[in-house]
């Protein structure tokens, strides 16, 4: 029967059957850590993005709130407002507020819908919304923010939900020449205005603003819930995508979810997407939404691989250089040499002293 046999094999083969293997595991374990490093190296650079992306985000979000209640400070210092809070003909004194606002607005933006003022009275029933005709509806069981500047007298910015999803805001309270609670103004930014100082033109990094679907179909109006979360999955309405790569299938995955659910800030990584969770809180600090910034790094780990690949091919390449050339050195320095020299005393064995 024919079979391998390691002592029958040459001196060179023998050799070469140790150490070939031993070279090949090296390369390999190399070329493993190497892919890993490229793949590391992605994420932790995707990592290291969102992170500064969710910093910025807070940032912007502070500052949206400060420039909002610094409107809302200036609208609360008319001096028309007294006699308009006081006029006991409510209808008519909603119509010479609106007209006097809208004048106000109408020197300030070109889109006057854009520039959203909000008038309360106490407690906390609506005055004027300047973007919409609806007033006189009473917002005590979910503007908290309201109560809470009716209860100190004192401004307040903070985050909160309301029928329109969840705003930055800044609340303003108004007074009379004798220092006589009238009521109090707010302006605010939604989520997406803040995103949009986030947005660069190549658009790498995707938002979704999201809110819990109990939350938002208790409080939000239907009109407004289908224009700012027109997606419902898992038990939450998503935003719009802020670009068109995004696809809200890779977003509701269950580690996503669970991150939601559990409300914290995380960093996930889901296939070829990375997910940023940042919770958005109000000013008693319960989480009223959530904004999720994706990287899909699809791109960069098919470059990756292409480097690996490159790599691979090259240690390849040189593996076999260094295979012939040690093949080569194990004939010239160690097989020949031991060959000659068990020929040599085979040959002084049989009684032959020359070759």
């Amino acid at each position: 029967m024919y079979g391998f046999s390691y002592s029958k094999l040459s001196i060179r083969n023998k050799i070469l059957i140790i150490f070939v293997p031993l070279f090949a595991a090296v390369f390999g374990f190399g070329l493993f850590n190497f892919y890993n490093s490229l793949i590391s190296n992605v994420d932790f650079t995707t990592k290291s993005n969102l992170i500064r992306q969710m910093q910025t985000f807070e940032n912007i979000q502070a500052m949206l709130m400060e420039n909002a209640l610094k409107t809302s400070q200036v609208f609360s210092t008319f001096p028309y407002l007294e006699s308009v809070y006081k006029n006991p003909n409510s209808d008519f004194a909603y119509k010479q507020l609106k007209d006097s606002v809208n004048k106000v607005i109408a020197k300030i933006t070109n889109d006057p819908k854009s520039f959203q003022i909000h008038y309360h009275k106490p407690p906390a029933t609506s005055f004027l919304r300047s973007w919409t005709k609806k007033h006189g509806d009473n917002l005590e069981s979910f503007r908290k923010t309201i109560l809470k500047v009716y209860e100190t007298k004192l401004p307040l910015q903070a985050v909160e939900l309301g029928v329109g999803g969840f705003a930055m805001r800044g609340i303003a309270p108004i007074f009379s020449k004798s220092n006589e609670y009238l009521g109090s103004v707010e302006f605010f930014y939604t989520p997406e205005d803040a995103l949009k100082l986030l947005q660069t033109k190549d658009n790498k990094i995707g938002f979704y603003s999201t809110v819990s679907a109990s939350l938002a179909e208790k409080l939000f109006e239907p009109n407004e819930l289908q224009k700012s979360f027109p997606i419902k999955e898992q038990g939450y309405y998503f935003s719009k995508p802020s670009a068109a790569w995004m696809d809200i299938k890779k977003v509701t995955v269950p580690s996503v979810i669970e991150a939601l659910n559990a409300g914290m800030q995380e960093i996930i990584i889901e296939g070829t997407c990375t997910f940023g969770i940042l919770p958005i809180r109000d000013f008693e600090s319960n989480i009223v939404g959530s904004i999720i910034f994706v990287k899909n790094n699809a791109k960069q780990y098919k470059e990756a691989q292409n480097a690996f690949i490159k790599m691979a091919v090259i240690i390849g390449f040189v593996g076999l250089i260094l295979y012939f050339a040690f093949s080569f050195a194990v004939n010239k320095i160690v097989s020949n040499p031991l060959s000659g020299a068990v020929k040599l005393a085979k040959n002084i064995q049989r009684g032959i002293f020359t070759e």
